[in-house]
């Protein structure tokens, strides 16, 4: 979890596990949290925070680049 200057939160969670055959790239926001997720391999991730679904696909842009350096940009 990271928390900036004006105390909004990001959270990253990673897990193991879970139906491997679906890797799409998802979006769900709920009473005010915005969510994305996707599966990597044996990884599931998912990147939710208080933002609007533009920015939050920002920092889902950058967090994806560092954790796949040798892949194109996203195609969300």
């Amino acid at each position: 979890m990271y928390e900036d200057e004006t105390g909004t939160r990001l959270t990253l969670f990673l897990a193991t596990g879970g139906d491997r055959s679906d890797t799409a790239f998802r979006f769900v926001e709920e009473d005010g949290v915005s969510v994305f997720y996707w599966r990597d391999g044996e990884l599931g991730y998912a990147l939710s925070a208080e933002l609007p679904r533009d920015r939050l696909l920002a920092i889902c842009n950058e967090v994806y680049a560092q954790l796949n350096p040798e892949s194109g940009p996203v195609r969300w």
